[in-house]
């Protein structure tokens, strides 16, 4: 009986490891499912570092907002889509070297949160980063609202 026990202890370890093998890649790391609404955000940068307005236009809500985070305050940046399109045209003027990356991914439903660092040059032509903290809230496999919260 003891040596039947461990022999099925054997079998189930020798099973999660041969099953487990399906969930890997030829790298040998796990293959993450993309969700949706990931999906939409990470599209969103994409477009945004492409300077793409119409595309990143096509993934908004027509009554986006965009809100900053400070303590405990929040202000609204804008409220609809027309609104963050002009902000958008006016900072892309500006900063036509921008680019912003997504890390530290976290989705839960219609929220997906993200570390966004944004890299551009600044006026002097140096090099600058900064990273932020960002939650997008979709509605409609659309962006509806944009925390952001203070910037390291």
């Amino acid at each position: 009986m003891v040596l039947m026990r461990k022999w099925l202890v054997k079998f189930a370890w020798l099973a999660v490891l041969v099953f487990g093998v399906g969930a890997c890649n030829k790298a040998g790391s796990v293959k993450a499912e993309v969700a949706p609404n990931q999906a939409v955000v990470q599209s969103y940068v994409n477009a945004y570092n492409a300077h793409d307005l119409e595309a990143m236009a096509d993934m908004m809500h027509s009554d986006i907002e965009w809100i900053n985070i400070e303590g405990s305050a929040q202000s609204v940046v804008t409220e609809d889509k027309s609104a963050l399109v002009r902000e958008l045209t006016r900072y892309f003027a500006g900063s036509p070297q921008s680019g912003s990356t997504l890390s530290d991914w976290s989705v839960n439903g219609v929220y997906v949160s993200a570390k966004e660092t944004v890299t551009f040059t600044r006026k002097d032509g140096t090099q600058g980063a900064q990273a932020s903290i960002s939650v997008y809230e979709l509605e409609d496999g659309l962006i509806r609202r944009v925390w952001y919260f203070p910037a390291e």
